[in-house]
């Protein structure tokens, strides 16, 4: 054969299979349902697992670009990632994809509220509204960027609208009472104000469960297994050099008030309320009670290595700070861990008049699961509860804690600062004074509060709601001021 003849016979075979590929049926790739998409994003969010999120919901974007849902639920997969600069551009292209869903305006105005950008977080809420009188969130969201004047504001109005004649074709929102209270605290009306905190409690409280006993044992095992025997040891001797800053105590106790100060100093990363030290502890114990009885169990080597794996891991949230502040305020649990494995450690108990601090708690929808806010006398047991770790832990290591009571920080804002600093190990540096114009995101919530200069229009806040407080006084004991006061 040929050059010729085997060329014909290469161009004949080419042909050919080009001909049997062009009338072999076509492999369609058939799109995922959408509800697929949603129910396992859902899933991967509510566990715990943001990064599966994230990829799911890309791919169920490709799918189907335009629903809203998917790209709220990116939104949120990323926030939990700590991608804040992300988060907040996928909630702005959500918006622009469809500025007729609600939620896409909630996220975006969240994310903003969280950076200090309360104008535009403001106007966010705003439009949600308007689109969703009924929408909860939007309106706890709502209210907390804005102070009410008059009664007859519109917005008022259209809440007092919204809980006196909800939609019937969903239940209301309790954030709704929640946000409505608020709005009426600011004008003085106290009595209406909290009936509709009471309100708003009773409604999330029936879908929890708060075990004061379970809670009472882990506080007696802490006493009973991390005491005189356990501190005797010391501090391990190849312990990690590592030095953050802990910030403890109840919810609304002026913790992150303390935490914006700290971060406005130079050398501090505020990391927020990561859960990393229980996350960490956990291959010790699947509980907080377990984790606790087993640290005395453990060798001092686990232990060096546990230290060095928790200041590691928060290390990585900004690997280049001097300093990481921690706040995540049920740490106070394993205190006896970082006497142990990171004993420079440092750390501050944030502390607040009790009656100030619960009544503060009840006042909040939270977005985290604290089981124990939502009733007068369940949040009087947690903080006595509270108060007896913390009493038992300064017996054996005074030295490593600095109790900073929010009443002497707003009174006196630079001599605590000062005091908070030197015992941090940090010098001082002015901005810490001006810690409002701090530009970082805080998503507490406190997180409008920290955005104004220092003020005490918040101490001893609970005499105007004093004639409804009578269980939550009975409740605290020891710890509720005096009837003079």
């Amino acid at each position: 054969m040929n050059k010729a003849q085997k060329k014909a016979l290469k161009d004949k075979k080419r042909k050919e299979a080009k001909r049997k590929e062009q009338a072999a049926p076509k492999l369609v790739r058939h799109r995922e349902p959408l509800k697929n998409y949603l129910d396992r994003s859902y899933q991967a969010l509510s566990t715990g697992h943001p990064e599966k999120a994230e990829k799911i919901i890309r791919a169920g974007i490709k799918d189907h670009p335009h629903d809203s849902r998917l790209h709220a639920n990116l939104v949120n997969a990323l926030e939990q990632q700590h991608r804040s600069q992300d988060a907040l551009d996928a909630a702005r292209l959500a918006v622009k994809l469809n500025d007729r869903f609600p939620d896409n305006h909630n996220n975006l105005g969240a994310l903003l509220k969280f950076q200090g950008q309360l104008d535009e977080a403001r106007a966010c809420f705003e439009k949600v509204v308007e689109l969703d009188p009924g929408h909860g969130e939007a309106w706890r969201n709502l209210v907390a960027t804005k102070h009410f004047e008059s009664a007859d504001d519109p917005h008022i109005l259209t809440m007092t609208q919204q809980v006196e004649n909800p939609s019937v074709q969903r239940p209301l929102n309790p954030s709704l009472y929640f946000a409505l209270a608020k709005a009426l605290e600011d004008v003085g009306e106290y009595d209406k104000a909290f009936e509709l905190y009471h309100k708003g409690n009773r409604k999330v409280r029936k879908g929890l469960r708060y075990d004061k006993e379970s809670l009472e044992k882990v506080v007696d095992a802490i006493i009973e297994v991390q005491g005189a025997e356990f501190f005797a040891a010391g501090p391990l001797p190849n312990a990690t050099k590592a030095s953050p800053i802990l910030i403890v105590g109840m919810p609304r106790s002026g913790s992150s008030l303390i935490e914006q100060i700290l971060a406005s100093h130079p050398d501090v990363f505020g990391a927020g309320e990561t859960p990393i030290l229980g996350k960490t502890m956990g291959v010790i114990g699947g509980s907080t009670i377990a984790r606790v009885q087993s640290v005395p169990k453990q060798s001092d080597e686990a232990l060096v290595k546990l230290g060095e794996l928790y200041t590691e891991r928060l290390q990585d949230l900004s690997p280049n700070a001097k300093r990481i502040a921690d706040k995540f305020l049920l740490n106070l649990t394993h205190l006896g861990f970082l006497y142990r494995a990171v004993p420079n450690a440092r750390i501050i108990h944030s502390t607040r008049d009790a009656m100030d601090t619960a009544l503060a708690c009840f006042k909040v929808r939270f977005t985290s699961s604290l089981n124990f806010a939502y009733d007068l006398e369940e949040l009087a047991h947690f903080h006595n509860q509270m108060q007896r770790i913390m009493a038992h832990w300064r017996q054996f290591m005074p030295d490593s804690i600095l109790t900073m009571p929010y009443e002497g920080l707003v009174e006196n804002q630079e001599a605590e600062s000062r005091r908070l600093l030197e015992f941090c190990g940090l010098e001082w540096n002015d901005a810490v004074l001006n810690f409002h114009e701090t530009n970082r995101q805080v998503r507490s919530a406190s997180s409008t509060q920290v955005r104004k200069p220092m003020y005490k229009g918040a101490v001893s806040r609970w005499k105007k709601y004093a004639k409804h407080l009578d269980p939550l006084r009975k409740a605290l004991g020891d710890y509720a001021p005096s009837e003079s006061e």
